[in-house]
């Protein structure tokens, strides 16, 4: 039997590859995701919205978090509490200062920042399948965060991507959950 784990490394490794490259090639891919998001999901009035601060070669978030700023919607950034627990998300505006968390490459709002639950989830991925699976980092903190959230609540959890990003099947296990949708620079997938 093949360990899992090992498939989603090697994984990993392809789709950072790949990812890099459609960064280098899609300079305007951000912008015209954010139009995909707006068009496509509308958040209910005054919703909170967790984004997160791009790394590596992230799709840019930062665009559409300054549109749904714009448009009046509360913004969030996740908070590492510990290795094994949930996320927490702080109150975020854009420009806050913020420092370094428990991963010192991931930066969050300061402590005096309040703490909020999003009813929006914006969430990093390396790849996503046509089912709406995710392959994250490996930490499995977004698969945490996602699952306790919706045992309390509604909540919708949207992968950011660019295209090239979508495999035809994400490896997963019984901790992996599903997104809601996944929005890329050229579409809006729902699941």
């Amino acid at each position: 039997m093949t360990d899992i784990r090992k498939v989603k490394q090697s994984l990993r490794t392809i789709m950072r590859g790949l990812r890099a490259e459609a960064a280098a090639k899609n300079p305007a891919a951000a912008i015209n995701l954010s139009a995909h998001f707006i068009a496509g999901l509308v958040p209910k009035p005054q919703a909170i919205i967790s984004g997160y601060i791009q790394r590596e070669t992230e799709i840019n978030p930062e665009p559409l978090m300054r549109m749904l700023c714009d448009k009046g919607y509360g913004l969030s950034l996740p908070v590492i509490l510990g290795r094994e627990d949930a996320l927490i998300f702080r109150r975020y505006s854009i420009g806050d200062i913020l420092a370094a968390g428990a991963m010192p490459d991931i930066p969050e709002p300061l402590t005096d920042k309040p703490i909020l639950h999003p009813d929006i989830l914006i969430v990093p991925l390396l790849a996503f399948d046509g089912r709406g699976y995710r392959l994250g980092y490996g930490g499995g903190y977004y698969d945490r965060t996602i699952n306790d959230m919706r045992r309390e609540r509604d909540v919708i959890a949207v992968g950011l991507a660019y295209a090239c990003q979508q495999i035809d099947e994400v490896p997963r296990g019984a901790y992996d959950v599903k997104l809601d949708a996944v929005v890329t620079e050229t579409s809006l997938m729902r699941f």
